[in-house]
């Protein structure tokens, strides 16, 4: 942290160089695979991978002397529009996308179970269809979990209470401008003062 005529700015340091190959083992060799984590499949015959599935991988090829698994980028996307679904495009880069949590292990409350996955994703019906499915899990939760989520979104401070903001916004203009109606533009919108951008 710089502190400049009383503003605090935070600073990004990087070493020297990156890291090598002979600076993690020196002499030897080391191999591993690398995956995009919506491909990746278990028996639990869903559309798409999420963390489950790649802890599941990981334990696999570690079972094979693996040394790493290298992954497809999981920042946040954007929930509310299923042909925005590239992990290239995030809206955000702090958080990470909601599509890969795994609802199986969410408190334990769901099992997996086995069955056919689809031979290719269908987005527009596959990210829906995990929202579903995520919500519908969560309403369930017991209270000691609930409490977890709030220390969350605590820990998470002004900037996750932003990016939730931002995505409540998005799912709504989607809605009220949907593609063909004729309007352009955002509707008119009250931010409470609570959420608003700190003014520099």
């Amino acid at each position: 942290m710089l502190t400049i005529d009383g503003r605090d700015i935070s600073l990004a340091i990087a070493p020297p160089r990156c890291v090598t190959i002979a600076d993690v083992e020196a002499g030897g060799r080391l191999w591993g695979p690398a995956v995009q984590i919506p491909a990746l499949r278990d028996g639990r015959g869903t559309e798409f991978g999420d963390f489950g599935t790649l802890a599941d991988t990981v334990r696999a090829f570690a079972t094979r002397g693996a040394d790493a698994v290298a992954i497809s980028p999981t920042h946040a996307l954007f929930p509310a529009d299923a042909t925005r679904f590239s992990p290239y495009a995030p809206s955000s880069r702090q958080f990470l996308n909601v599509m890969l949590a795994d609802p199986s292990v969410i408190a334990g409350a769901a099992s997996k179970e086995a069955g056919s996955p689809p031979a290719l994703i269908d987005w527009a019906g596959a990210i829906p269809d995990r929202l579903v499915a995520l919500r519908r899990l969560f309403d369930t939760l017991p209270d000691t979990v609930r409490d977890e989520v709030e220390a969350f979104a605590a820990r998470g401070g002004s900037d996750l209470r932003f990016h939730a903001a931002f995505d409540a916004l998005h799912a709504d203009f989607l809605r009220i401008r949907a593609p063909g109606d004729g309007r352009t533009g955002p509707p008119p919108i009250r931010i409470p003062m609570a959420l608003r951008w700190p003014r520099s």
